[in-house]
């Protein structure tokens, strides 16, 4: 009930930041023309965003799964569920961001004259949002229990097992955005952000769901995970200091930078989205953190390519063997190869 009367105050309150002014007409038709003579500097930058997000998401996710794929260095489960979250994140950034852009330039009336893709659009949204922070999740107890409790890693992330872990984000992002088909919520059109998403204004209920099950759940089960790597490492670094071990941590620290950007990147999306029940917030609030929330799925490889010299040396790898020329180069081409554990 607290939480509940503090955002009400919120989203009551006139702070003229985030509020709309006496001037907005909230009949007022964007997308198209019409977002030039509202905001432009705001649409532009959105813009430029949703760019960044389907060409950089797009190629560094693509390169990451055929990297895993074709590298036998890297099969192993953790990987394995890397390729799964790229696939979602691909996704999100080829596909749903492509819409984004598509309702700024063509605006509403493209998608007002159909329906059912609107529908389709946030349905998948929701499935490749979810995926992709139970993704995370899943990741973060991977490198827990293989740093923390190796003698259970086998057990716990065989093939088969991780194979099946890997379907169980999928069906959580199906959870996610079948509510919405059922009448509670719904799919609409969202001026602010020109596409379609779930409906923040039918219920406030699914809204407190979204974020309390899908945002905030990971991201405590992430911190916990990473929180106890840390305490581990500190007390037992002296003690362990194989080469296997060293490369567990390099990808739980490219892992733990990937949930930091999730979290700034997707917080401020729930917070504002709960409320923004009323639509009352100017556009802004709803276009910048949805782009930032977004854009968490194009720049995972940074960190992975950064931190992880087993990933980087195969990115490496793979750019090369698509090089013309690049046979002969491979071949040649030495490096000490120490042996994965597994990971």
């Amino acid at each position: 009930m607290f939480l509940h009367h503090l955002i009400h105050k919120i989203s009551s309150s006139n702070l003229s930041i985030f509020y709309l002014n006496e001037s907005f007409d909230s009949a007022i038709s964007y997308g198209g023309i019409s977002f030039i003579q509202y905001d432009l500097v705001l649409y532009i930058a959105f813009l430029v965003l949703n760019y960044f997000g389907i060409c950089f998401g797009f190629l560094g996710n693509l390169l990451t799964i055929l990297t895993i794929i074709f590298n036998k260095e890297l099969n192993a489960p953790s990987y394995w569920i890397i390729v799964n979250l790229s696939i979602a994140d691909l996704l999100i950034s080829s596909l749903i961001n492509s819409f984004y852009t598509i309702g700024v330039l063509a605006g509403e009336d493209f998608f007002l004259n159909r329906k059912p893709l609107c529908t389709i659009i946030g349905f998948l949204c929701l499935i490749f949002c979810g995926s992709s922070l139970l993704n995370i999740a899943l990741l973060a107890l991977n490198r827990y229990i293989k740093i923390c409790h190796d003698h259970l890693y086998s057990k716990i992330f065989s093939k088969k097992k991780t194979m099946f872990l890997c379907i169980l984000p999928w069906l959580g992002g199906i959870t996610l955005g079948t509510p919405n088909l059922s009448g509670w919520g719904g799919y609409d059109y969202d001026k602010k952000v020109l596409s379609c998403i779930t409906d923040r204004t039918q219920s406030q209920e699914f809204g407190f769901f979204f974020i309390f099950c899908y945002v905030l759940t990971p991201c405590i089960c992430i911190f916990v995970c990473y929180l106890k790597i840390f305490f581990f490492v500190s007390k037992y670094s002296g003690k362990i200091g194989c080469n296997s071990h060293k490369k567990q941590i390099q990808l739980a620290k490219s892992l733990f930078a990937s949930f930091i950007t999730y979290f700034f990147c997707w917080i401020p999306f729930g917070f504002i989205y709960i409320i923004d029940h009323s639509d009352m917030l100017h556009p802004a609030a709803m276009v910048i953190t949805t782009a930032f929330a977004h854009i968490n799925s194009s720049v995972n490889i940074i960190y992975y390519a950064y931190f992880s010299s087993t990933l980087r040396r195969g990115y490496y790898m793979f750019i090369v063997s698509l090089l013309p020329s690049s046979f002969n180069l491979v071949k040649s081409f030495k490096i000490s190869h120490t042996t994965h554990a597994g990971s």
